[in-house]
């Protein structure tokens, strides 16, 4: 009976600890994709590509002189979903900005898939910063 007991204990101890492992992680996740969300929406992207996984830039160098004539008005997650591990997490992003030479109000939809990185404990935007036309 009490080695059933201590059994019990360890195994619940070692699901809280995933629990709050988890809970740590996605608390990060949070914190970061709250500070890029805050980059973009004051326009601020060369700081705001050090959010994004620096193997992105490998093929898709960021055009930093180009987006210097964006200016973004509203920025609003519309939905999110988070792998069952809490490693992954994929959100749709609606994004209103205009052209500082045209001042035409647009809107662009930003999918971002956001990985967690173990060995740096940090999340990376998988997938580079917004595409404006």
């Amino acid at each position: 009976m009490i080695k059933q007991l201590f059994w019990m204990a360890l195994v619940v101890g070692l699901v809280g600890c995933a629990t709050m492992d988890r809970m740590k992680t996605l608390k990060r996740f949070q914190e970061t994709e709250r500070s890029y969300r805050s980059l973009i929406q004051r326009s601020q992207f060369e700081p705001a590509t050090g959010y994004v996984d620096p193997n992105w830039w490998t093929d898709h160098p960021p055009e930093i002189e180009r987006l210097k004539n964006y200016r973004i008005t509203n920025c609003d997650v519309e939905k999110a979903a988070i792998s069952e591990d809490g490693t992954q997490v994929t959100q749709k992003v609606v994004i209103h900005y205009f052209k500082t030479d045209r001042m035409i109000l647009k809107t662009t939809i930003n999918h971002q898939k956001w990985q967690y990185n173990s060995d740096d404990r940090r999340w990376l935007l998988m997938n580079g910063l917004p595409n404006f036309k």
